[in-house]
């Protein structure tokens, strides 16, 4: 009923693939801004390039010694964020010349209880793990207490990286190492194209990407800092 009054503008965060048709007619009746992308929409958006940030974790860990590295995405396939390290991660494997298949691909849920999960389902494999890349910090703080359980030492049996460097993540036994969001960067972007777009009633550049980078620390066993 507000979107249809006009009286509310909407930045939306964490899309997922079936809110296409949603969005469509709201972005008819409302200026509507996505934190996170939803391909084949002409919605504008800001977001990082998850695909290639999910790419830049393999290479790391590869000269490391890691030719077993796993993947445990933050959040279900239905969300584009959750999807897109997939690809990244598929397409650094077969770059670096490491096998790969489906199985070991781990579904996360946002919370540090299915990273958990997630690790209990790799760790059964077979063929034991030498590196694990999970799309979310938070995640990751499941998935190393997971790793603690079964006897096992970050790094030096199960080297880790996250994503998003979250406060905490410097402060975890070990400090993870992590894919750094830009996520104030993010917030700012998005308000400011937002405020553009309801002053000058046109929509602003369609899509806008922010970089990330790498933040080395001992969880990866590379000896970084905080």
């Amino acid at each position: 009923m507000l979107l249809q009054e006009r009286r509310v503008d909407v930045i939306l965060s964490g899309p997922r693939f079936e809110d296409r048709a949603q969005l469509a007619r709201w972005s008819q009746e409302t200026p509507v801004f996505l934190l996170g992308r939803v391909s084949d929409t002409l919605i504008p958006s800001v977001d990082v390039d998850n695909v290639h940030a999910a790419a830049e974790a393999v290479p790391h860990l590869t000269p490391l010694g890691h030719w077993r590295i796993r993947l445990i995405t933050n959040a279900p396939l239905s969300y584009t964020a959750g999807y897109e390290p997939w690809p990244g991660y598929r397409q650094a494997s077969e770059e670096s010349g490491l096998p790969y298949e489906e199985a070991w691909v781990a579904l996360g849920a946002f919370t540090s209880a299915s990273g958990a999960v997630a690790m209990e389902r790799l760790l059964r494999l077979p063929h034991p793990i030498t590196a694990v890349f999970v799309a979310s910090d938070a995640v990751a703080f499941g998935a190393l207490q997971a790793i603690r359980r079964h006897g096992l030492r970050v790094p030096q049996d199960i080297a880790t990286v996250g994503f998003d460097d979250l406060p905490l993540s410097a402060y975890v036994d070990p400090p993870l190492t992590t894919v750094r969001l830009p996520a104030e960067e993010l917030g700012l972007h998005a308000s400011h194209l937002l405020l553009r777009w309801i002053e000058e009633g046109r929509p602003p550049t369609q899509e806008i990407r922010l970089a990330t980078g790498l933040i080395i620390r001992q969880s990866c066993g590379a000896g970084g800092g905080a």
